[in-house]
């Protein structure tokens, strides 16, 4: 979504942050929690163009957006994200 809106948009300034939210005790309700926040993700104009592509480099930067949400999610929450 975000490389679709700055590929219309380029003016805009959209940063993505990653945010873990740890339980104390998940299974009790009202349990206490802690939410940690992550650098914000600052997109790439690079990565822009290619997704402005299409084809192979759309599906390419898609990919590496991605994957740095998932590094960015894994320092917040120390959780190994499949996707």
């Amino acid at each position: 979504m975000v490389l679709g809106a700055l590929a219309e948009n380029p003016n805009l300034n959209v940063k993505i942050v990653p945010v873990g939210l740890y339980y104390y005790n998940p299974a009790r309700f009202r349990s206490r929690a802690v939410v940690e926040y992550g650098p914000p993700i600052t997109i790439a104009p690079e990565m822009v163009e290619e997704y402005k592509m299409g084809g192979i480099h759309k599906r390419k930067a898609c990919s590496e957006l991605l994957e740095t949400i998932r590094m960015a999610l894994r320092g917040v929450t120390g959780i190994q994200l499949l996707f």
